[in-house]
């Protein structure tokens, strides 16, 4: 999971179409993970998919601050 979500990272501005695959097979293997969701939002932004983006970054603000993470959540913002 952990490599997924960082090859998403490096190819979220240079290549968003690939950063959303890598993004959506991380979240497969932990759904409710706020860091990737906001991996997948911002790639589905770039991918001119702005509707779907906004929200699933608001899942990732609601779910970081429920965990208790508000830095996280401020960032899905």
């Amino acid at each position: 999971m952990g490599l997924l979500k960082s090859v998403a990272g490096m190819l979220l501005t240079s290549r968003p179409d690939l950063a959303r695959g890598y993004a959506e097979r991380a979240l497969q293997q932990t759904p409710d993970d706020p860091d990737i969701l906001i991996f997948v939002g911002l790639a589905q932004g770039l991918n001119g998919e702005v509707k779907e983006g906004k929200a699933t970054l608001q899942r990732a603000a609601q779910l970081a601050q429920r965990a208790g993470m508000r830095d996280l959540a401020e960032h899905a913002r």
